[in-house]
């Protein structure tokens, strides 16, 4: 999660120094400021409160319509928005901030450029040999998704005038205005989905299907397609089908998470060490692990830490905002050992209430070395006859 969450802070604040509607919190004062469209006295909700919440809905619909197909094909949306503020004419609303003629996606530099970032990424995809390339640019693809439509959310925001923005939230000492907010939703909206996308994607990838991967990227892309064109009919609609789309996601997330980021280890590690040979040497006495079952105070795939004391071996999973999770193994019950498989590793412990741990082959070429450093044992020979599947259930 860290990786999400550095995009997310750069974001953030991007989106904040870009917005014209934030409000400073005043300690002395005796309630938050806020505009006079959010202000009642009366408490009654007024004619002019009755239309700036319909121009708020709307407004959110807008940015937050699309953000489902740009989770499912970042590029490729990004390109089918351009496309549409470029040539959508007065069959689109002008004052979409996305698909307008004033959108800052009306652009034939950009709308060229993510074509042929979307071939470069869409291509490997089709065949099982070249997809793991893709999957290991799939990452770069969602931040560079991400970034551009909080980009083009911090230059529509500067040309909006004062009398159009609405909400100021206030918590704590801290205060939020409606672009911060907004800003945030898309952010994990995109990151969200985008992750549910790449398990199936990668289920996809494991089964022994030749055409399958084909298959699922243009379904992926029609689907992707499908929804812009609702957008373009309906933002409306769209925002209504993107929020069921991401509470359903939603419900899924933390499982899937720890399995993307165990398919992503294993996929990417081998690519990078190969790219770059000083990464597979180990320089450490620690190994980057994945239960396969859960035991101890662990979850199956959670991401932990092997790293061996004088005395035996420690487990650790760090954890976000809360102290890490730990399990010691003691070398007088057990002596681990490494097997290698057909995509990836195994540590096992041989000890009671554990379970086999997974590691990519990354180091692959010094796997002496790591069983050295980590002061277990190397099993002889490949152990490789569980499959595929079996490897990543």
């Amino acid at each position: 999660m860290t990786d999400w969450l550095k995009i997310l802070s750069i974001s953030l604040v991007i989106s904040a120094a870009g917005s014209s509607s934030a409000v400073a919190f005043d300690p002395s004062a005796s309630e938050p400021v806020t505009s006079d469209v959010v202000r009642n006295s009366g408490g009654k909700i007024s004619a002019a409160e009755m239309a700036a919440a319909s121009e708020v809905g709307h407004q959110v619909a807008e940015w937050l319509g699309p953000m489902a197909p740009v989770a499912l094909s970042p590029f490729f949306g990004i390109a089918c928005l351009s496309g549409l503020a470029m040539w959508g004419g007065d069959l689109l609303p002008e004052s979409n901030p996305l698909v307008g003629p004033d959108s800052p996606l009306a652009q034939p530099a950009l709308f060229w450029t993510v074509c042929v970032l979307t071939l470069a990424t869409s291509l490997p995809r089709f065949t099982k040999v070249s997809k793991p390339v893709a999957q290991a640019l799939d990452h770069v693809e969602a931040y560079a998704g991400i970034i551009t439509l909080i980009a083009v959310r911090v230059m529509a925001g500067a040309t909006e005038t004062p009398e159009t923005e609405v909400a100021v939230s206030q918590a704590g000492i801290f205060s939020f205005s409606a672009e911060v907010l907004l800003t945030l939703a898309m952010i994990v909206n995109v990151i969200v989905i985008h992750a549910v996308r790449y398990f199936f994607e990668f289920l996809v990838w494991i089964t022994p299907i030749p055409f399958l991967d084909a298959c699922f990227e243009v379904a992926n892309k029609a689907a992707c397609a499908g929804l812009l064109a609702l957008y373009a009919w309906s933002p409306m609609l769209a925002a209504l089908v993107n929020l069921a789309m991401f509470a359903t996601c939603l419900l899924v997330f933390r499982w899937i998470h720890r399995r993307v980021r165990f398919y992503r280890t294993m996929a990417i590690d081998p690519l990078l060490s190969f790219l770059f040979p000083n990464r597979a040497v180990p320089t450490r006495s620690e190994l980057v692990v994945f239960p396969t079952e859960a035991f101890g105070p662990f979850a199956a795939h959670a991401r932990c830490t092997l790293s061996a004391t004088a005395s035996g071996w420690t487990l650790k999973q760090q954890r976000l905002l809360r102290s890490p999770l730990e399990l010691y193994v003691d070398s007088a019950e057990c002596q681990p050992e490494i097997l290698r498989n057909l995509l990836t590793n195994t540590v096992n412990f041989h000890a009671p209430d554990t379970e086999p741990c997974s590691f990519s082959r990354r180091y692959n070429a010094h796997l002496d070395q790591l069983a050295e450093r980590l002061n277990v044992s190397l099993a002889a020979g490949d152990a490789g006859n569980s499959g595929i599947c079996a490897e990543f259930a």
